[in-house]
């Protein structure tokens, strides 16, 4: 999830993390190129999500877990002013998904609204000519 520069919107872009003998799922190339757009104001819709869902094939259980994630990312992304968040959605055998190695950036013109969270922030791991 994350705001396009290019369309002026934020995104979802769910990209395909390497197949462990390096060869691609056909299956679902198509819908690793697929960018799903959505707005802020209204959030995460049945119609975007059923967009996901059937451009991946996700059954009835992977669909509506599929759901709780993403809403719950659009909502830190929301409420947080993030530019980007990044997951490694894990498939479990359940037909569940779960979020591994999360990566969030945030806007730092939000750092007056947004002082709890940039309270967290750890500087020893910012390199002063960056930051």
């Amino acid at each position: 999830m994350a705001v396009d520069r290019e369309r002026y919107q934020p995104i979802i872009k769910i990209q395909d993390a390497k197949h462990h003998q390096g060869f691609p799922n056909v299956i679902y190339e198509a819908a690793f190129q697929e960018v799903f757009e959505f707005n802020l104001s209204t959030g995460i819709t049945d119609e975007l999500l059923t967009d996901i869902s059937q451009s991946f094939h996700l059954g009835k259980v992977s669909k509506e877990s599929l759901r709780e994630v993403i809403q719950r990312l659009f909502s830190i992304f929301r409420k947080n002013e993030a530019l980007s968040l990044e997951t490694d959605l894990l498939f479990l055998k359940s037909g569940k998904f779960m979020c591994n190695n999360s990566d969030f950036f945030f806007d730092d013109a939000a750092r007056g609204r947004q002082q709890k969270l940039f309270s967290l922030r750890d500087k020893g791991q910012e390199i002063p000519e960056e930051v």
